[in-house]
């Protein structure tokens, strides 16, 4: 220390001045230059909390979208167990003397069984042959409301003339699901 003090004491009052001034200039950069680097690295901090607080609003979304998701999905097996044990053709059967077009109706297995997860659907061929408008818009109306797990995928309707009267044949396809175990 001693060596640095008498160095010191044997410069001129320029060369001092100089050194001041050096010294001032080297640590305004260096303080500069961590004030650059540190405002980098809070730039940086401040997008990846940005990043994260927007996935975490994803994430409170998906909840919400889950938990409405599990709510339908209760609701679907609180109705599929109303309907066990009650098969796709008795139902529409019943749907249809219901409407009073029971002798009208043909109903086929169509292809066979699909699985995705432990939802079974299987489709069906509905026939409906000469019935009337107001019958067919029934007897659709009745199916789709009636909260049984069926639906009707497509409809074909033709229409003819019997006896003077004009009349409709109505082709549905339709898809029965189940819930079974799921694997």
């Amino acid at each position: 220390m001693n060596f640095i003090n008498r160095q010191f004491e044997s410069m001129s009052s320029r060369d001092r001045k100089l050194l001041a001034g050096m010294m001032i200039f080297f640590s305004s950069i260096f303080v500069l230059a961590l004030l650059f680097t540190l405002n980098s690295w809070l730039d940086d901090r401040a997008a990846t909390i940005a990043q994260q607080k927007d996935k975490y609003e994803m994430l409170l979304v998906l909840r919400e979208q889950y938990a409405a998701a599990h709510d339908e999905v209760l609701v679907a097996q609180k109705t599929a167990e109303q309907y066990k044990g009650k098969t796709p053709s008795s139902f529409l059967e019943e749907t249809a003397s219901k409407v009073g077009i029971r002798d009208a109706l043909t109903v086929s297995k169509q292809g066979a069984q699909d699985e995705a997860g432990s939802v079974k659907s299987t489709g069906y061929k509905i026939v409906l042959k000469r019935i009337s408008l107001e019958e067919s818009v029934n007897f659709l109306y009745d199916v789709e409301t009636s909260g049984y797990p069926v639906s009707v995928d497509s409809a074909v309707f033709k229409t003819s003339k019997v006896r003077g009267e004009k009349v409709l044949t109505v082709t549905l396809d339709a898809m029965h699901y189940e819930i079974g175990e799921a694997g």
